[in-house]
């Protein structure tokens, strides 16, 4: 469970080093998320379980698809979060 203070541009650089097996600290902000490392299939899957894992429920598959860049991410983890 998340609250107010959660900073969901870190949470998604974690999410995404520990799927990808790269450092957090690589990740720029404004990364495409397919410019990280080889974003295969199992690798987005893993990207979405995890995603799920953090907002506590399944997300929207548009939504997910829609993602490119790691502040798409954060934008979603917030929004499910909210």
């Amino acid at each position: 469970m998340t609250d107010k203070t959660t900073d969901y541009l870190q949470a998604t650089k974690d999410i995404l080093a520990g799927c990808l097996f790269i450092p957090a600290e690589s990740i720029a902000d404004d990364a495409s998320i397919s410019s990280l490392s080889d974003v295969d299939s199992l690798a987005f899957e893993l990207i979405v379980l995890e995603t799920e894992k953090f907002i506590g429920h399944e997300a929207d598959p548009i939504a997910l698809l829609d993602m490119q860049t790691v502040q798409d991410m954060a934008a979603l983890l917030q929004k499910e979060c909210q």
